[in-house]
């Protein structure tokens, strides 16, 4: 008895998720892609003269200068505590296993 409750049971949750899937649904409207158009924003910094030389050159356009927070330098896989920390470890430790 408890078999067959359970094989009924199982058999209209899988019906269930099959009608669920092969609904429509009212959230799927197309949106009009020209409508979000992102426009180019320039920021300036707030302190420019703690740009780099490079980076205020007018020859030189394609550097991205990105700033982070400093590792806190526990470069082992156990250890680190931060992605940035992680981050490294992946680039050491994939130097030593790769070669």
């Amino acid at each position: 008895m408890k078999k067959r409750t359970l094989s009924i049971l199982s058999l209209l949750l899988v019906s269930a998720m099959i009608f669920a899937s092969c609904g429509s649904s009212s959230s799927g409207k197309k949106s009009d892609i020209n409508k979000d158009k992102a426009t180019a924003q320039v920021i300036a910094a707030e302190a420019p003269e703690k740009l780099p030389a490079v980076a205020k050159s007018d020859a030189r356009k394609d550097t991205l200068i990105v700033g982070t927070t400093a590792p806190e330098g526990k470069f082992n896989p156990i250890y680190s505590s931060s992605v940035y920390d992680s981050w490294v470890v992946g680039l050491i430790m994939d130097g030593m296993t790769t070669n």
